[in-house]
């Protein structure tokens, strides 16, 4: 049905009436009043509405080892909080946590609908950095064959993991390194989409980033 039906019943004293209308995605329907004034009843002229529906709720990812997060949803508009608090200028989709806590993310539609996502506790700032003396080399940058070099300097662990995160932090590859039995080694992105991609070395819960673009 085009029409939602408001009625106001004789003596009643309020002009308004309050009506709740269960959608499952955004609708365009038509509102005409019907007036009852004693035996007789008149019908308003119909009024178009447009009803919208909130963002899926976001989650908060972020990015293995480092203090980078990352909103899960594509929106119109972003803003960042910390314990409930709102951060001034964090209206990105990837934020960088400055300090411990929790943080949330609100997103907006283009119909200026929000939701907020569930609490993210951040707890990663202020460890000891036992990359802080590490050099990390990835070439050649930009790929256009998808075959990059990583090579280390100064890596004080023995073992080690990389990954391989594109630009919304899902991991594309994976690989397990013995740090100490060589400087260096090989991924291979051509199997995967064009763009910018995140290539991480985490050891003892810390990591050492850098970006490569696949120009494919």
């Amino acid at each position: 049905d085009d029409f939602i039906n408001w009625y106001r019943i004789a003596g009643l004293t309020t002009s308004s009436i309050s009506y709740n209308i269960n959608v499952s995605g955004p609708v365009t329907r038509q509102v005409k009043a019907l007036i009852a004034t004693g035996c007789s009843t008149d019908t308003t002229g119909s009024v178009t509405l447009t009803l919208d529906i909130n963002p899926t709720k976001p989650i908060v990812g972020y990015y293995l080892g480092t203090d980078t997060l990352t909103c899960s949803q594509i929106a119109t508009a972003y803003q960042w909080f910390l314990n409930n608090n709102l951060i001034p200028g964090a209206t990105n989709k990837i934020h960088v946590a400055t300090v411990n806590g929790t943080y949330t993310v609100q997103v907006t539609n283009n119909a200026s609908c929000q939701s907020i996502s569930d609490g993210y506790v951040h707890s990663l700032v202020g460890l000891e950095n036992i990359f802080a003396n590490t050099l990390l080399w990835v070439y050649p940058n930009p790929t256009n064959t998808g075959l990059v070099t990583i090579q280390w300097q100064g890596l004080t662990v023995n073992k080690a993991t990389i990954y391989v995160t594109d630009l919304l932090g899902k991991i594309v590859l994976q690989n397990n390194i013995n740090v100490q039995s060589s400087d260096d080694t090989n991924i291979d992105l051509s199997q995967q989409n064009g763009g910018l991609y995140f290539i991480t070395i985490t050891a003892n819960g810390q990591s050492i980033t850098r970006k490569v673009s696949f120009l494919k």
